[in-house]
């Protein structure tokens, strides 16, 4: 799972190639997420709860019907096969988790009330969806995974470019340290995304809660720029 995709197959990125990537992207559109309605996302969630629960492999989309509540008409005017579902429900995950991220940067515009509080989406997001976490670190290369491609593209476009505008004023102004934005990144959520594995293992001692403001904490001291190097 990874906050900022476009890191993906690049070997070096700079502000330039990030806008570049953000225009020349080919559009599509996909109707999923931006409001899918309330049978499908009856239909996704139960699809995760029973390949959380059973395994993909396992798991047939009667399985997912009968779990829902859905009838064979409205399952099939949705999803054409299981792995059509298996990648929506990838989509899905993706859109629910950036919009967090985002609605935290949004509450708090300020670089490092920002960057505190993207830390704390990420774990409380992780917190009230394990099922989906472990989904998206497990399913990310998944044969299926080529039909959401698009879609994950058109996501991950306009993500790229709400966070960018958050980002770029405090690299700046000074706020934040210049770096390339793989390395803020990595040093952003590479120490939460090493505890959200350990936690989703059962392998942690400490709390979630406690984690939260020890790596809020911890990530801002590393991301720091001069302007704000004594708070």
């Amino acid at each position: 799972m990874l906050l900022l995709p476009w890191i993906e197959g690049k070997k070096r990125l700079d502000k330039k190639k990030i806008l570049e990537y953000n225009f020349n992207m080919p559009r599509k559109t996909y109707a999923r997420h931006k409001g899918s309605d309330k049978r499908e996302r009856e239909i996704i969630e139960a699809g995760l709860a029973c390949f959380a629960e059973h395994g993909y492999a396992n798991t047939t989309l009667e399985d997912i019907r009968l779990r829902s509540g859905a009838s064979n008409g409205s399952i099939y005017h949705y999803f054409a096969s299981k792995e059509g579902l298996a990648a929506a429900i990838y989509v899905e995950a993706i859109a629910d988790y950036q919009k967090r991220i985002l609605d935290a940067i949004e509450r708090n515009p300020q670089a490092r009330a920002g960057v505190r509080a993207i830390v704390r989406a990420h774990l409380d997001w992780v917190e009230e969806n394990p099922d989906w976490a472990r989904y998206l670190m497990e399913m990310r290369h998944a044969p299926f995974m080529a039909t959401a491609e698009s879609a994950i593209a058109e996501h991950n476009r306009e993500f790229i470019n709400a966070f960018v505008t958050w980002l770029n004023p405090h690299l700046k102004s000074g706020e934040i340290r210049r770096m390339g934005p793989d390395i803020f990144i990595s040093l952003l959520l590479g120490p939460c995304q090493e505890f959200v594995r350990n936690w989703l293992g059962g392998c942690t001692q400490t709390k979630l809660s406690a984690a939260k403001e020890e790596l809020a904490s911890a990530a801002w001291l590393v991301v720091r720029g001069p302007a704000t190097a004594e708070n």
